[in-house]
């Protein structure tokens, strides 16, 4: 056993999930935290202008990195995290959430700066924790990395009154989970028999479409996606958040559809297909132009694969309703398809044609200015 003070642990625990930075802004609930870091810790503090940069910050960081971000606010800043935290949710990025709070039930003697710093965060975080004792910190602090990390990804919040700074404990669980220093920690595999129906009806489909939503680009599916189109030529398009999974110069990429980043040639197209096959998507009202996007819902076959139970079915009735990892669940599709169907003749699709004929005609109808950066938007993407 060791004894320590609760900055202490909570710094050794960030070491041992090997976190390099934490973003955030200096405030006087987390003096303590700060005085210990300068003289025993190498991790490395980002300081922003206000907290709500530090919020956003430490979002892109956790994207580019694959790793869970950590941010870090005092009482009187913690509201000004609020909107980065909000993105982290809906974006389904892994953020571990330190806010530094007055002492413990100072809150309810109307205590300066006091709030129930809970309640605002739990509606926008998978969970948020109350630290009250030096020797629950271990355990809590796993739990945040394994919960922000699992299924879909998403902040956590770590609420640490300023006394708990500075008391002190004996801890004898100072570890780390290995899993849960990236994301996604775990890449469940579909049900089999699923994946098996889904192959079926991609096969059988006359006009089938992959969609594919931010889900892919967390799982890293791209790769798997686009040996999954090119195997069966099935175009895919992306929803905005989505953008980027597959390269959009592909001659199966549509680009995005819906209603925000959607042109009428992929909305026609996507209005069209008689199969879609939803990645990572969680149907938003954006992604499917209201909802309306694909017509009548009773005239098509929807297939649906998403680690979130939740959006699996929640706004179209599927045919089949796949629940695990992207990648996890399309590289196994892709093993069965090498497997037993040694020769895949299947019609070639180009939509090389259609997708400059619409930039074509886009350009026609828009200034010398807003033509060139057309082009060079174009050119960017080759």
């Amino acid at each position: 056993m060791t004894r320590m003070n609760g900055a202490q642990v909570i710094l050794r625990m960030l070491e041992l999930h090997e976190v390099g930075c934490v973003f955030g802004l200096p405030g006087e609930t987390t003096i303590g935290w700060y005085k210990e870091w300068q003289n025993s810790s190498s991790i490395k503090f980002v300081l922003t202008r206000d907290e709500r940069t530090a919020s956003f910050a430490a979002e892109a960081y956790a994207k580019v990195t694959g790793r869970p971000a950590v941010l870090e606010a005092p009482s009187p800043g913690v509201t000004h995290c609020a909107p980065g935290i909000a993105e982290a949710y809906l974006s389904s990025v892994p953020v571990i959430f330190f806010s530094s709070d007055i002492p413990v039930n100072q809150d309810k003697k109307h205590g300066l700066t006091g709030l129930d710093q809970t309640a605002l965060y739990s509606s926008i975080c998978k969970e948020s924790f109350y630290l009250t004792r030096v020797e629950d910190i271990p355990f809590l602090l796993r739990r945040a990395f394994r919960v922000a990390t699992s299924g879909r990804p998403a902040p956590v919040h770590v609420r640490v009154p300023i006394n708990v700074f500075h008391e002190e404990a004996e801890i004898n669980d100072l570890y780390a989970e290995p899993e849960y220093r990236h994301y996604p920690a775990h890449r469940p595999v579909a049900d089999h028999s699923k994946i098996r129906q889904t192959m079926a009806l991609l096969f059988a489909a006359k006009k089938p479409l992959i969609v594919c939503g931010q889900g892919a680009l967390i799982s890293g599916a791209g790769a798997a996606v686009l040996e999954l189109a090119e195997l069966l030529q099935i175009p895919v398009a992306t929803s905005t958040p989505g953008k980027g999974t597959i390269p959009e110069t592909h001659p199966l990429s549509l680009r995005v559809i819906g209603a925000r980043g959607g042109m009428g040639y992929a909305n026609d197209y996507a209005g069209a297909a008689d199969t879609i096959f939803l990645i990572g998507s969680n149907t938003d009202s954006s992604s499917t132009n209201h909802w309306k996007l694909y017509g009548a819902p009773q005239s098509k076959t929807f297939i649906q694969l998403d680690i979130a139970e939740a959006h699996v079915g929640n706004n179209f009735p599927l045919a089949v309703g796949l629940v695990g990892d992207a990648r996890a669940t399309l590289e196994y599709m892709l093993e069965l398809l090498r497997l037993e169907n040694a020769v895949l003749d299947r019609p070639i699709v180009d939509l090389t044609e259609l997708k400059q004929s619409a930039l074509d005609g886009c350009s026609t109808q828009i200034s010398p200015c807003q033509r060139a950066h057309c082009r060079r938007s174009d050119w960017l993407r080759r």
